[in-house]
């Protein structure tokens, strides 16, 4: 039996774990944790010890005999908002990934709905979720789906916590010779795992070939990543072209786009444009001699287009966002 807590709410989620948010007396509150399944008994160390703070120690056993908090805020006396912490419970539902193992919990008077979850190294990983600005959460509850809810004792509510980030989701196109990610408030680009220092627009010129990612926030603070991009060129080149490659800017276009295409300055070539679906909207003879070719699109509707080129060098194709 667990003992030495002061004024203590429980939960015991399906895995036996206890969970008990003991309000304190004068300066703290705690979150305790014991394993299902662990029956010695351990001892939470009230009023030895209020939170991880000394409160009367006279006549107490050894501090290493007790188990200490998982989390501990702080009251106003110390600078904190908390006044009386409520154990919650761990989400098993399957609507929000990101949530799921994770202990939530609330306190009366601060209002704020946090999470605390496994380090990986026998610590534990405490995060402020949402700051409600509500007064009055007595309980955290499960349905039978698992879905996570609140009780209010003032406004007599009850809410559903949902993830409002769940919803969201980061994709990278390919624009020319430019990845483009889902327009957000910040990007941050990564190629093979490794941060590119400097690349924190909306679009990124491509360096080479590789695994490109995206870490982007938006929605108010949602951080999210994109799913892995892949680039590998394949454009197909004849001997006597190695290399050449189409570059188009800008990247968006909104009046006219110019087409850079080195070692495509064969005769014959002809310069198709595609809309989305694959429909040849234009065919141009790309100029003998030339490196660079200037395409009107300001009748082009926003979208993406493809560009490609069929000549005696072979073909070779890029795509652009028109956007006015």
């Amino acid at each position: 039996m667990a003992c030495a807590t002061r004024s203590a709410s429980a939960s015991i989620p399906a895995n036996g774990d206890l969970w008990i948010g003991d309000v304190g007396q004068e300066r703290w509150e705690e979150l305790d944790h014991w394993p299902g399944g662990l029956n010695t008994g351990p001892n939470f160390g009230w009023r030895c010890y209020e939170g991880n703070a000394p409160f009367i120690t006279a006549g107490c056993a050894d501090s290493t005999t007790f188990q200490w908090p998982v989390v501990a805020l702080s009251h106003g006396i110390l600078g904190g908002t908390a006044c009386a912490i409520v154990a919650g419970e761990v989400y098993r539902g399957t609507r929000y990934p990101y949530l799921y193992g994770r202990h939530l919990y609330t306190d009366f008077c601060s209002g704020e709905l946090r999470s605390v979850m496994p380090d990986g190294q026998g610590g534990w990983v405490d995060e402020l979720l949402l700051s409600t600005g509500m007064l009055g959460i007595t309980s955290i509850g499960a349905d039978s789906a698992g879905e996570l809810y609140t009780t209010n004792v003032i406004s007599g509510l009850v809410h559903k916590i949902v993830d409002r980030c769940a919803a969201v989701s980061v994709a990278i196109d390919l624009v020319g010779d430019s990845l483009v990610s889902t327009e957000a408030d910040t990007y941050q680009w990564f190629l093979n795992g490794d941060t590119i220092t400097g690349a924190t627009d909306r679009y990124l010129e491509l360096t080479g070939n590789g695994t490109y990612t995206v870490s982007v926030t938006l929605n108010e603070g949602c951080a999210v990543d994109s799913e892995p991009y892949v680039f590998l060129s394949t454009a197909m080149f004849s001997p006597a072209s190695p290399g050449a490659v189409l570059r188009i800017r800008p990247v968006p276009a909104d009046d006219v786009v110019y087409i850079e295409g080195d070692g495509t300055n064969s005769a014959g070539a002809m310069l198709h444009i595609l809309d989305a679906r694959g429909r040849m909207l234009s065919a141009v003879r790309w100029p003998v001699g030339g490196q660079r070719m200037a395409v009107p699109v300001r009748d082009l509707v926003d979208g993406l287009y493809t560009v490609l080129l069929i000549g005696d060098a072979g073909s070779r194709s890029a795509r652009f966002l028109v956007q006015h």
